[in-house]
């Protein structure tokens, strides 16, 4: 560690909301403390995500954005590869220089490689947070040398290894802060229930193409519905939703729209699987099928075995196959078997105070 009495912390996670909502939950807590600094990398295109930008406003965080290629398929692109890497070495290096790094963390998927690479290599500290039940190749290639392992799924196969710690993935600041009350209908008939269709950060056409069709059929059109669409499909879909639906390309408030409803319908990469275990709503997944390794099926499965959610996984998808296995599940028994399982069940919720401990201890 450094000599001063300030610590350097860098903290690696881009691509989707995915890796980089836990990535930022974990700066917020560790800049709780001001002898920790923060820096967090991550790829341009992802400057804009909202809570990027709000990392922006705490004094002893600093974001940088760093090329992340992903390894070639084409072998003759192989040189450009090698290239890229190392400008990306090269500016954490120049980082080391100004002030010493203590430690590293890296949230899965490509854009962490460099930074644990590189602190490997230079016999850095690093971490690894593992988001989903099936682990990602990063989190394969570098377990052997990290000083720790932060899983947010138990693991179904395999003995755990000593640097192993299940922990559960942090969440966004303003789930935990939250503190309003909200009181729904008991559900009776199906004209109580209330829907929330949420695709994940990049949106789902499936589930939006669903919502279309569960309007056109005289008993799922008897709910309420508000669909969360992504901005690629908002425009689509805009026109066609009823004037009593409510319908966003995004919402920054996740929390109030997860306890407005009584069952949600969503993708299941672990930062919403996470968002609804800290809602315990009831929920019907629907797996990405070209997820990396099918984690998303993987994910579903941890709260399906639970009885706490239902799951379809159609390969390819079907609208007409989703809504006759959705008649059977949206009754208010079923409804009301999942929130009392709830009751019995929770996975960790604190995992941002669990995990900034051990990089801190």
């Amino acid at each position: 560690m450094s000599t001063t009495n300030i610590k350097n912390i860098h903290i690696a996670a881009g691509g989707t909301g995915g890796h980089i909502s836990p990535a930022v939950s974990l700066s917020e807590e560790l800049a709780t403390n001001p002898k920790i600094n923060i820096t967090f990398w991550t790829l341009k295109k992802n400057l804009d995500y909202p809570d990027i930008l709000s990392l922006k406003a705490i004094k002893n965080v600093s974001v940088r954005t760093y090329l992340a290629p992903k390894i070639p398929r084409n072998p003759m692109a192989l040189f450009r590869f090698i290239a890229n890497f190392r400008n990306t070495f090269s500016l954490i290096n120049q980082e080391n220089k100004k002030v010493k790094i203590d430690a590293c963390v890296g949230f899965g998927g490509f854009p962490s490689f460099p930074l644990v690479l590189w602190a490997r290599r230079k016999k850095v500290d690093y971490y690894l947070c593992e988001q989903n039940a099936h682990w990602g190749k990063i989190t394969k290639l570098m377990a052997p040398k990290a000083k720790k392992i932060f899983l947010s799924f138990l693991k179904t196969t395999g003995k755990a290894s000593s640097n192993e710690l299940f922990s559960g993935n942090p969440i966004c600041k303003k789930f935990h802060s939250f503190n309003k009350k909200i009181r729904l209908k008991k559900v009776k008939t199906i004209v109580d229930i209330k829907i929330l269709i949420m695709g994940g950060s990049q949106g789902a056409d499936d589930l939006n193409q669903l919502y279309l069709a569960m309007l056109a059929d005289p008993l799922l059109s008897q709910a309420s519905f508000t669909v969360i669409t992504g901005a690629k499909n908002f425009v689509k879909i805009k026109p066609l939703v009823r004037t009593s639906d409510k319908v966003i390309s995004f919402s920054n408030d996740v929390p109030t729209e997860l306890l407005s409803h009584h069952v949600i319908f969503s993708r299941s990469g672990s930062g919403s699987v996470y968002e609804i275990c800290w809602a315990k709503i009831p929920s019907v997944f629907f797996p990405y099928p070209h997820a990396t390794d099918d984690h998303q099926r993987k994910n579903a499965l941890a709260l399906v075995n639970l009885d706490v959610a239902k799951m379809i996984d159609l390969r390819p998808f079907e609208v007409a196959v989703a809504l006759k296995e959705l008649k059977s599940t949206l009754t208010p028994q079923m409804l009301l078997k999942m929130k009392q399982a709830w009751n019995q069940h929770v996975l960790p919720l604190d995992a941002h105070k669990k995990i900034a401990k051990v990089i801190l201890k």
